[in-house]
């Protein structure tokens, strides 16, 4: 009940921060934003599933290599990689509905994490589940994340 109320307070306090400074992205004081080191520590070879605020779900299994397995709204995901880049988890997908870097802030929240992605102002919510429950894998079409680790936000070489 309290992560319920928390997620809606953030969510009626985005329009607002949005409207004083386009270009401000911050989550309320009340929650404290985890570092890249904090990240890196916890997510590796473990799933995060939750949902964005739009109500899309989504599962992804951080594998050590970079790799994610999962799904982005029940669509498989096979070609997507993982980063972090200073405090945030940066994903990049070449392919599907979708395709382009996203990077993630996240934030501790009771049972998880709430999720900011600064570009667009998107929040959501995330669950921490140990190693790879849900048994997600490349569907036998494995890919490397070499080249698109390199990637910048605007889907360049960088």
């Amino acid at each position: 009940m309290k992560s319920a109320l928390v997620f809606a307070a953030v969510l009626t306090a985005m329009p607002l921060l949005a409207a004083e400074d386009p270009a401000r992205q911050d989550m309320p004081p009340s929650l404290k934003q985890v570092t890249g080191a904090e990240l890196q520590r916890e997510i590796t070879g473990q799933t995060l599933t939750g949902r964005h605020a739009s109500g899309m779900p989504y599962s992804e299994y951080h594998s050590p290599d970079g790799r994610i397995y999962g799904h982005n709204n029940h669509v498989p995901v096979r070609d997507g990689c993982w980063v972090i880049r200073q405090d945030e988890v940066c994903y990049t997908y070449e392919k599907g509905p979708a395709p382009g870097v996203f990077c993630w802030r996240f934030f501790r929240a009771e049972g998880g994490y709430t999720i900011l992605l600064p570009d667009t102002g998107t929040v959501g919510t995330a669950k921490l589940e140990p190693g790879n429950p849900h048994k997600f894998n490349d569907g036998g079409e494995p890919w490397s994340c070499d080249a698109l680790l390199s990637m910048r936000r605007n889907g360049r070489p960088g």
